[in-house]
């Protein structure tokens, strides 16, 4: 449905070159959700621009059911764009046109008939719940309703494809989750394939099916949402998930265990939980070793997607070669496991 392939795209800043994006290339299937993460200056919002070529590549393609939008006119490409719907991440409104006239916008310059757009308009208000709001300005409406009628205008032209940039990043939590709502119930109900930049863990879990791990402006992994918020890939990915994977262990313990590399009588020891039965297999597999002792430490499990995933620590007391026998279990058994390392005293 969404092909690219070979992107890359370089400018000029400073009279210096800057490669923004390097031979990046993937696939979604309709309605398939994916989530462009990174660190700042990997290349997210380049990549988005460049899906509708708001930001036009140096090389490779882009191709939205079957038609490559890289090798289109001006005149073609503008009407290829009425199936690529763009959310901004402040917005976007015209201040001096009335809600109705914003969502109207891109109608207007394609030529719909006055009547078609009105039926239309007042169609898209009513799904995003602002059809009472529709005479009022964007100055007179808070920060979630103008990026729902941000939403509303994106939907003008039935997309196929919804690009987002940042949506939520200029709301409040509680603001933010109503659109998040939003996105999931109508990205499901019109069968849409959304693609959104993000720096938000919260929205990468709440909307990605696949998620796509820039790093100095390369495609480092694409992987499914559970396997990456288990067990990243990349060094970029881990990057990204490491304040929060340790956000509930205790430092000290850490610091001391990567001090102390390997095995020891008491080893900290990290899993990447990726189902629902992951972690009654973890200790049903360490009841196995009775002369070994285990304290939790640390637990960072959510449900996505119907699964639980994220990542436990257990610090196990034991003989180092019971221990070591204990993961090459869990490694035959396909269960991710990390050694951080041994403390010298229990926890």
């Amino acid at each position: 449905m969404l092909r690219v392939q070979g992107l890359g795209c370089t400018y000029t800043s400073d009279r210096q070159r800057v490669v923004a994006l390097r031979d990046v290339s993937f696939e979604l299937r309709q309605a398939e959700r994916l989530a462009i993460v990174g660190e700042s200056g990997a290349g997210k919002s380049t990549l988005l621009r460049c899906l509708n070529l708001l930001v036009r590549p140096t090389h490779g393609s882009v191709e939205v059911d079957g038609q490559v939008l890289t090798s289109l006119g001006h005149k073609e490409l503008t009407l290829a764009r009425h199936h690529i719907g763009m959310i901004f991440q402040h917005f976007a409104l015209l201040h001096r046109r009335t809600i109705r006239e914003n969502v109207a916008l891109p109608l207007e310059l394609a030529g719909v008939p006055r009547a078609k757009i009105s039926q239309r308009v007042d169609s898209l208000l009513e799904r995003v719940r602002l059809l009472d709001k529709a005479d009022a300005y964007p100055a007179q409406l808070s920060g979630g309703q103008r990026q729902r009628v941000g939403i509303a205008r994106a939907l003008a032209h039935s997309p196929r494809v919804l690009l987002c940039d940042e949506p939520t990043s200029a709301l409040d939590a509680e603001t933010a989750r109503h659109v998040v709502a939003l996105l999931d119930e109508l990205s499901k109900e019109l069968n849409l394939t959304l693609v959104f930049v993000t720096h938000q863990l919260e929205l990468v879990r709440a909307l990605a099916d696949v998620v796509a791990v820039l790093d100095g402006g390369a495609l480092s992994e694409l992987t499914p949402i559970t396997q990456f918020l288990a067990q990243p890939r990349s060094a970029a990915g881990r990057r990204l998930l490491t304040p929060e994977a340790q956000m509930k262990l205790p430092h000290h313990l850490v610091d001391e265990a990567r001090r102390h590399a390997g095995v020891g009588p008491s080893t900290l020891l990290t899993f990447a939980i990726s189902s629902t039965d992951a972690t009654s297999t973890i200790f049903q597999m360490l009841f196995r070793y009775p002369q070994l002792h285990v304290d939790v430490v640390g637990a960072n499990i959510e449900s996505t997607r119907g699964h639980s995933t994220g990542s436990l620590s257990l610090l196990v007391h034991g003989a180092p070669a019971v221990i070591q026998e204990a993961i090459a279990a869990f490694e035959q058994q396909t269960i991710p496991v990390e050694v951080v390392g041994h403390v010298r005293s229990a926890a």
